[in-house]
């Protein structure tokens, strides 16, 4: 029988370890043996007292990443424990992550992959060195480190430049059109991810630049043989076909797997227009024809408001659909084919919402889940399962204050601030602007707090703006009140809700790619 280490959180209850241990039995029909620790030291001390088989660690464990130099020390010390380490998703293609798979540290889980299943598949299964390259994509890494002479073409323009080579009648013709928007740099990236079969059309088609630009590749990739058979008398070099291939398309040109989801949360003080903004984000997803989930966790279910007011249709089994969803029926208010709110409306049942449950019920049949909450949803759903938080704040400098004190208390509870990113809304021309709402945020307020570490917060450099039309807030009061009614956001405001959310879950489509594509046409006339 295995005998595990966990060491995920510092919550006593072992509620998570339970979860994973009824999930492995269901999953493998067999058990182990657990124990649980709550902090670094405690992890050395227990692996000295008892022999373990495996380590499932949480990289922010106390709050800040785990130094690689703690995981080589103890690889070196306990060289048969089998570590499972849980990492943030921002080091999905970073040097951390390849840091850990020299130390052979192959089970590694990206937060957003973390769920009971994948975690017992790994308990179950260990990951052998090919496998684990694969998954953290180390191929990937290792090229876009090693080239600094490359530049990255955006993800827009690399899907439609890919797709008119694909389609060319004079392939020669299309690239060198091509050649003349981009420098060597961005031709260097564009040469790494060409498909085989269009750099086998160029290949043919005798373009000198391909030829030259193909010879230049080669000695800045490694990932090359020399074919020295006795019968080939050139000993020509042949590239392998890489790895990074699939990953990059991933990133850069949004052709994201079948299983790709994402669990995000939207947070922000009383009146910032965080509900409507979650509305909107799912409305959007749901015409890229996206499964979104929406939770409506907050104290006052604002969404389930402004969705069922005078609608008789709805039963109140679908008003109470949190509750229903705990108990095993999915039975959710459809706002349209892709869009599903869960909510609650009575009160007065006496049920303990089981949030980890319902994440991993929901999980399978969206592909993104949008979590709907305010300052008095509890911390812990923060930590897992939630791969990011957008935090929403306006211009006004006391909700900025509020904001910020709520930030605190979450990294204190244990929360990355990288995980979190800032959304400001209701923007308008005014002398306040949004850097300076993000600046009292990150830095101490004048005046209000002391010029000292912890007042310094480190959430996500990038944000989002939302402007504010008083059109659409017409619209939008009235859409409260009267059935049938519904906002349509300005041109403006549906390229800034585009940008963010394809930030969180790219569809490919971004409203702010017009003049590429203008651009593009005048090259390629056939661009529809």
């Amino acid at each position: 029988m295995k005998k595990i280490l966990f060491a995920l959180n510092q919550n006593y209850d072992n509620q998570i370890e339970e979860k994973v241990k009824e999930k492995y039995i269901e999953l493998t029909g067999n058990t182990f043996e657990y124990k649980s620790e709550y902090y670094l030291s405690g992890i050395w001390k227990k692996l000295e007292e008892d022999n373990f088989d495996i380590l499932i660690l949480k990289e922010d464990l106390e709050g800040d990443s785990i130094k690689t130099q703690y995981l080589d020390n103890m690889t070196d010390q306990f060289p048969n424990l089998r570590i499972i380490f849980i990492a943030n998703d921002e080091h999905e293609r970073d040097e951390y992550i390849r840091k850990l798979f020299n130390l052979v540290i192959y089970d590694i889980l990206f937060k957003e992959d973390l769920t009971l299943s994948n975690l017992s598949e790994l308990i179950e299964e260990p990951r052998n060195k090919i496998n684990a390259k694969i998954y953290l994509d180390i191929d990937s890494i290792e090229t876009t480190k090693q080239d600094d002479s490359m530049d990255i073409i955006p993800d827009i323009q690399l899907d439609q430049i890919i797709r008119n080579l694909k389609d060319a009648e004079d392939i020669s013709e299309i690239f060198n059109k091509v050649k003349a928007e981009y420098d060597d740099k961005k031709m260097l990236f564009l040469m790494s991810i060409l498909p085989e079969s269009i750099k086998e059309k160029l290949s043919k088609s005798g373009n000198e630049y391909y030829e030259t630009l193909h010879k230049r590749w080669l000695l800045v990739d490694n990932n090359f043989t020399i074919n020295d058979k006795p019968d080939n008398k050139d000993k020509k070099k042949t590239v392998r076909e890489v790895k990074t291939k699939t990953k990059i398309e991933k990133e850069y040109i949004q052709r994201l797997p079948s299983d790709y989801n994402k669990v995000i949360a939207v947070t922000g003080s009383r009146q910032v227009g965080t509900t409507t903004i979650v509305d909107l984000m799912a409305k959007h997803f749901a015409s890229q024809d996206k499964r979104v989930s929406v939770l409506d966790l907050t104290s006052k279910e604002t969404l389930l408001y402004m969705k069922t007011w005078g609608n008789e249709d709805i039963k109140p089994s679908q008003k109470n659909s949190l509750i229903y969803l705990n108990q095993g029926e999915n039975n959710p208010i459809l706002i349209n084919e892709k869009y599903k709110l869960y909510t609650r409306e009575n009160k007065d049942v006496d049920f303990k919402f089981d949030f980890f449950n319902t994440i991993e019920q929901l999980r399978y049949n969206s592909d993104i889940i949008i979590i709907d909450m305010d300052f008095n949803t509890p911390n812990e759903w923060l930590k897992y399962n939630v791969s990011s938080l957008y935090m929403v704040t306006d211009l006004n400098i006391f909700n900025a204050i509020e904001t910020k004190k709520y930030i605190k208390a979450l990294i204190k509870s244990g929360i990355n601030p990288k995980k979190i990113t800032m959304i400001i809304n209701k923007v308008v021309k005014a002398k306040i602007k949004p850097d300076d709402i993000i600046a009292s945020i990150k830095q101490p307020l004048p005046y209000l707090e002391a010029d000292i570490e912890s007042n310094i917060i480190d959430i996500n450099k990038e944000y989002f703006t939302l402007d504010f039309e008083s059109e659409i807030y017409s619209e939008l009061l009235s859409s409260y009140m009267y059935v049938g009614e519904d906002t349509n956001i300005t041109e403006n405001m549906e390229v800034q809700l585009s940008d963010l959310c394809n930030k969180i879950y790219p569809t490919g489509i971004n409203k702010t790619n017009n003049n590429f594509k203008k651009k593009l046409k005048k090259l390629v006339p056939f661009i529809k």
